[in-house]
């Protein structure tokens, strides 16, 4: 029997690495009802629009779906709460909601949580998802507007 730790391994050496090669090569999937959720979502947030479009491409760095995980939709409010940033404690209540939103799932959910969240504090606002443009604030990339929200 397999276990836990092995299929998190296998994931963490298959999945992360193909998911990464997914962003960078395919670039973002953003379709037009993408777009209106992320309007909703910041009128909803009361934010103002940033100057640089909404993108979308799925899990940044983690794969969509494993087995019968679909973290998409999580993934979608988590990518437009990064387009709109905001303060160092906004940016860490959208890392929980991920975290929570995956482990709705029961026992597994919570695994692939855990390394949701892992990941988006370790790397969500460093030089790799600046790179990809997928970085918290990442509307307001390359603007003064971006480091008045941020502080």
């Amino acid at each position: 029997m397999i276990s836990i730790k092995k299929i998190l391994f296998l994931i963490c050496i298959t999945g992360i690495p193909y998911s990464l090669y997914r962003d960078i090569h395919n670039g973002p999937v953003t379709e037009s009802h993408h777009k209106k959720e992320a309007e909703t979502y910041r009128l909803h947030s009361k934010k103002e629009t940033p100057p640089h479009p909404f993108v979308f491409d799925g899990c940044t760095g983690f794969p969509d779906t494993i087995f019968r995980y679909d973290f998409t939709e999580a993934c979608l409010e988590h990518d437009i709460a990064y387009w709109l940033g905001g303060t160092s404690a906004e940016r860490k209540e959208v890392d929980t909601r991920l975290a929570q939103a995956a482990a709705a799932d029961g026992l597994t959910g919570t695994v692939f949580g855990i390394m949701l969240y892992a990941g988006t504090r370790t790397f969500g606002d460093s030089f790799i998802a600046k790179a990809l443009g997928t970085n918290w604030g990442f509307g307001y990339n390359g603007t003064t507007s971006h480091d008045v929200q941020s502080q």
